[in-house]
């Protein structure tokens, strides 16, 4: 088990440490707004010690692929274009980031659940996981292609606009 937790802290270090080499790098740039991103990503690989405060166990396991979905997810999909380099990214991305979600949506019943605030059945619980991932998966889509339309931000990469461009041109 010792050996196992050795390689979890081992990725999750070096993944934090090729972001404050990001850092640095940004500064020298002049780049503020990678700096921003990075920045970001570095706090949010910290997340863990929020649960920890309320002592909920995350796995160590469990721990990594959240620091990877967030580090990925941010680091290597927006700043080293990894969505152009390699075509299943997005959907590698959009697994993660479901069962994420889904994880952060089952741990807020839970938390009232262990705290005594809150019965419910489990099925209950897994349910709202389910609902709470699929609704801010769906928002975000939507916030995605909205900032898109009005800010030409190229959030999605494009990946929708041929989906439009063809289902009007079939239409029409």
């Amino acid at each position: 088990m010792i050996h196992f937790l050795w390689k979890v802290s081992f990725w999750t270090h070096i993944m934090r440490w090729s972001l404050v080499l990001a850092i640095w790098w940004s500064i020298f740039e002049a780049n503020w707004a990678i700096l921003f991103v990075v920045l970001l990503t570095l706090g949010l690989t910290y997340i863990h010690l929020i649960f920890k405060r309320y002592n909920i166990i995350i796995p160590p396991i469990f721990q990594l692929v959240l620091i990877f979905f967030i580090y990925s997810s941010l680091f290597l999909w927006d700043i080293n274009q990894f969505y152009y380099i390699f075509p299943w990214w997005d959907i590698v991305l959009h697994s993660f980031a479901g069962l994420a979600l889904w994880f952060i949506g089952f741990l807020i019943p839970y938390i009232f659940y262990k705290t005594r605030e809150f019965k419910a059945p489990a099925m209950m619980i897994v349910l709202f996981g389910f609902c709470f991932a699929v609704t801010l998966g769906a928002l975000w889509e939507i916030t995605e292609f909205t900032l898109d339309s009005i800010f030409a931000l190229d959030m999605q990469k494009a990946r929708n606009l041929w989906i439009l461009d063809e289902s009007f041109n079939s239409r029409l």
